[in-house]
């Protein structure tokens, strides 16, 4: 089994949220960002590998988490990660613990599974109106609010639903590269987040409804380093 790791960062040094904790893990861990000083400095101190994302760098933090999206959502289209059998996705702000990665792995085989995310906070009340009304309380996400009521209407018109038994979140993302189901699920993902709002929790609650058997990865996933 080959396996890798990966964060994402773009925009100016000055707003970077990246946890700067030595990679020391036994799987390679890269880092993908359209900063190319700021890829230099973290991947040489923290023992990351580089991979540049040819986009415009941006001080909009907008702009700039739209950007991101393109390397969290579509990895596939990165040659030094077309490689790996599976990737495991994380958020730069948030430690992973990766102990139980391999035995998660079996599981997402056993399952059939071409994509493995956590439970949302919310999910108890597994509806996506919850995760829209609490996205309106980050600036960089309240610019989109009109677009991402269209669109959320637009999908409730199209006969997909609002709840469903799961809601994910998509700060940790595990994907099964080799899946039938992984690239046009991730490319829809992306389609729809592109249309919508940098709010991609809700654009993959959607997308999802078209595909099946999204896992769902243990909380314990999160909360050290490895």
């Amino acid at each position: 089994m080959k396996l890798a790791l990966y964060t994402v960062y773009c925009g100016p040094n000055d707003q970077s949220t990246i946890k700067t904790y030595p990679v020391k893990s036994r799987y390679p861990h890269y880092l993908i960002s359209n900063n190319e000083n700021f890829l230099d400095t973290i991947s040489k101190s923290f023992n990351y590998i580089p991979i540049f994302l040819d986009v415009p760098l941006s001080v909009d933090p907008i702009v700039s988490v739209k950007q991101s999206k393109i390397a969290k959502i579509l990895p596939h289209r990165f040659k030094e990660l077309r490689e790996y059998d599976y990737l495991l996705y994380h958020d730069d702000k948030i430690l992973l613990d990766v102990f139980d990665v391999e035995k998660i792995v079996r599981n997402m085989e056993a399952g059939d599974s071409p994509i493995g995310m956590r439970l949302h906070p919310s999910a108890p009340y597994p509806n996506v109106l919850f995760d829209f009304a609490e996205s309106m309380y980050q600036w960089r996400y309240r610019s989109d609010w009109e677009t991402l009521v269209s669109y959320i209407s637009e999908q409730v018109a199209s006969g997909y639903k609002l709840q469903l038994d799961q809601y994910f979140a998509t700060g940790v993302v595990l994907r099964n590269m080799k899946h039938k189901d992984l690239i046009p699920l991730s490319e829809l993902w992306y389609d729809h987040t592109f249309k919508s709002s940098a709010v991609c929790q809700i654009s993959f609650h959607f997308a999802r409804q078209r595909f099946e058997n999204v896992m769902v990865l243990p909380e314990n996933i999160v909360n050290h380093w490895f």
